[in-house]
């Protein structure tokens, strides 16, 4: 009997510890919103996401979450700088997929675009997952032409590892093609190299 309940214990926990990371679409999702962002689902919006294309790279089951590696959005522009794919080292940030999109050596100013696809109209938060370092910078996110977002420092500790999660709430989108700008602001000090990474995005539907 003790045994049992040591066994029921272990169980419990290893459900309840948090995955890091970008969640692959039908296992994890990213589900704490910001203070004030929306929380609830729109039955609407969630049968006209399911109902066509998926908007981000979706598989499987339908959810009301669409979710891309941003390793394999498209490249549109760099302004400044390199933006590849690397893959993760063994000790280091646990990238869904085992990979993310690194842009370094931008000048502040420098802009990286991406596309992504919609596959219906509806209002959905952007959630983007990107990596901090003690050499990446500051950065804002722009969504097709709307307006950019506060400037977000992505320099901590001393090792790469997973950011808090940001996201942009109620965008309107059409289905179809948009982009996602990122906007170099500046490193860590003013003649530190910039560093960005990012390792996946999110639509989620409202």
């Amino acid at each position: 009997m003790r045994l049992l309940r040591v066994l029921v214990v272990v169980a419990v926990a290893a459900v309840l510890i948090p995955l890091a990371g970008c969640p692959q679409p039908q296992e994890r999702v990213i589900d704490e919103p910001p203070e004030g962002a929306p929380a609830e689902v729109d039955p609407a919006a969630e049968a006209a996401l399911t109902e066509e294309q998926p908007a981000v790279g979706m598989t499987g089951e339908p959810l009301t979450r669409a979710i891309s590696e941003a390793e394999d959005l498209e490249v549109v522009e760099v302004s400044g700088g390199e933006a590849v794919a690397v893959d993760a080292e063994p000790d280091g940030p646990q990238w869904s997929g085992g990979r993310q999109l690194w842009w370094y050596d931008a000048e502040p100013g420098d802009t990286l675009t991406l596309r992504f696809q919609v596959g219906a109209a509806g209002q959905y938060d952007v959630i983007l997952q990107p990596t901090s370092g003690p050499d990446y910078g500051k950065v804002t996110f722009t969504i097709d032409e709307g307006p950019a977002t506060e400037v977000y420092d992505l320099a901590a500790g001393d090792d790469l590892g997973l950011a808090e999660p940001i996201w942009i709430p109620g965008v309107e989108l059409s289905a179809g093609e948009h982009v996602l700008v990122v906007t170099a602001q500046e490193g860590l000090m003013p003649e530190s190299p910039f560093n960005f990474g990012l390792d996946c995005m999110q639509l989620k539907t409202l």
